[in-house]
Order: structure tokens, then sequence, then C-alpha cells
């Protein structure tokens, strides 16, 4: 089994040797390579802290010099009161009282309503947190925008704690959506790498082809694996492209398998 796993991943012109391997071998060894992958995958997001206190200040800098916010906090009722409000800034929205927003194309999206704060990243929703959660002081969001110190503070201070407070949904919803455009990837690899190979030796049967080429694309977890590793998300450019070369050099060196009759 090291023997093969070596030969696929450093010897591709010596794959064609399995073509009489059973389906449910290449199958599992692409099984494993997921398996390695996602787990590279959660240490990296698990260790990935996601928001900075730069994005805090940010926000508050989005807030400056735009038009007035009416927005007040009141910590003994624990409710927010004002008129709907949107800000825009280069990577994030910052909304009062919004109902819906289009926000697909930005970063963060933080939405002040009466009882709650939702905050969503790239268009999902990782966090609805109550007021209550995060702060115990009022606060005016005028005399944020004009700088006063006291509520300035303690307006970062309630997002600092949002962020804590959605820093866990937020590794989640990140290794999902690797994990699924990884899949992806993979998937547009694969089905690359066998039509290609019909065009380097077009007489080899079906089955033995995808077999093959499941090996072939093995070398495809090695370097998204190294990718998380190093965090070199260019390498993944590169696993696309290598699988294709290792299929090259795989069925150039492959004579016709010819039936017995």
């Amino acid at each position: 089994m090291i023997n093969k796993i070596k030969i696929c991943l450093c010897h591709p012109k010596y794959i064609g040797v399995y073509f009489k391997d059973n389906i449910w071998k290449p199958l599992l060894s692409v099984f494993i390579g997921f398996v390695i992958m996602f787990f590279v995958l959660g240490i990296l997001c698990s260790n990935t802290t996601f928001f900075e206190h730069s994005d805090v200040k940010s926000i508050t800098n989005t807030l400056y010099y735009q038009e007035e916010c009416d927005s007040i906090y009141d910590s003994n009722t624990k409710k927010m009161t004002g008129s709907s409000k949107l800000y825009t800034g280069e990577d994030f929205i910052v909304g009062f009282f919004q109902d819906k927003v289009e926000i697909d194309l930005y970063n963060y999206y933080i939405n002040f309503s009466e009882k709650y704060i939702d905050l969503y990243v790239y268009g999902v929703k990782i966090g609805k947190i109550e007021y209550e959660k995060v702060i115990d002081k009022s606060f005016s969001m005028s005399n944020v925008q004009k700088g006063k110190l006291t509520d300035t503070f303690i307006f970062e201070e309630m997002i600092e704690n949002v962020f804590l407070e959605v820093e866990g949904n937020q590794k989640i919803v990140s290794f999902f959506s690797n994990a699924i455009s990884i899949v992806i990837y993979y998937l547009v690899v694969l089905v690359t790498v066998f039509i290609f190979s019909y065009y380097v030796n077009p007489s080899i049967e079906g089955k033995i082809r995808i077999r093959l080429c499941l090996y072939d694309t093995l070398i495809f977890f090695v370097i998204v694996s190294l990718s998380f590793m190093f965090r070199a998300m260019w390498l993944q450019y590169i696993s696309m492209i290598v699988p294709a070369i290792f299929s090259f050099i795989t069925f150039s060196h492959i004579i016709k398998i010819e039936k017995k009759v």
C-alpha cells in the first residue's frame, strides 16, 4: 500500500501497472485523501482568528463624516431606538434598522435592530446577538460619529464582544465553505483529467481509464493540504494543473491493451 502511494505521488509513469485494481481501491484512496485534507483544513480554521481589532476600527471609521445617525442604545431597557440608516464602507456595510440589504459583495454586514445585532459574512448570517450579551452601558451613535471618547469606547467594546460571540460560528462557516469549494475543484480536476487522458491515449478501456485517473488525482490532495498548512493559497491553482500532467505521463506510458479472443 505504501509503495502504491509512493508511485501515485512520485512516479506517475508506473501508475498503469494498477490497471487491474478493483474500482474500490482508487475510490478508497480518494476518500482517504479527502479525510486527510479536511483534517488539515479543520486545524487551519480552528487556529485562525477571523476578526481583528482593525476590523472594529474600520467599522467605526465608516461612520465618521457620514450622515448623522440618531440611534441610541439604552442599557436600562436593553433596546436601541432610532431611524433607518445605512453606511457603506470599502469591504462592509453598517446598517441600522434595515430589513433587507444586498450584501453578497461585502466581507461584513452588521445590522443594529431594536433588540439584536445581526452579523453576516459574504452573505451568510453567522450571528444574531442580543445587546445585553455584549454591552451593559448606554451610548449614542451621534456621539460616536463625533468622536467622543466615552461613546466610541463603549461602541467598539460592543463590536469586539460581538466578534468574540460569533468567532466559533465563523470558523464553522469557513470550514464548510472551503470544503465545498475544494470538492467542486476536485470534481472539475477529475473530469478534466479523464477527458484529457482520451487525447493522450484513446485506446484504454473506460473502466481502466477511470481507475488510473483516480490514482492520478491523488496528488491533488497533497498539494491542497500543503496550501492549507503553509497558508499558500496559490498552490491550489497548481493542484488543478499537476493531475493533468500526471495523467499525460501515465497514459503516454501505456501501450494499447488488446482483449483476448
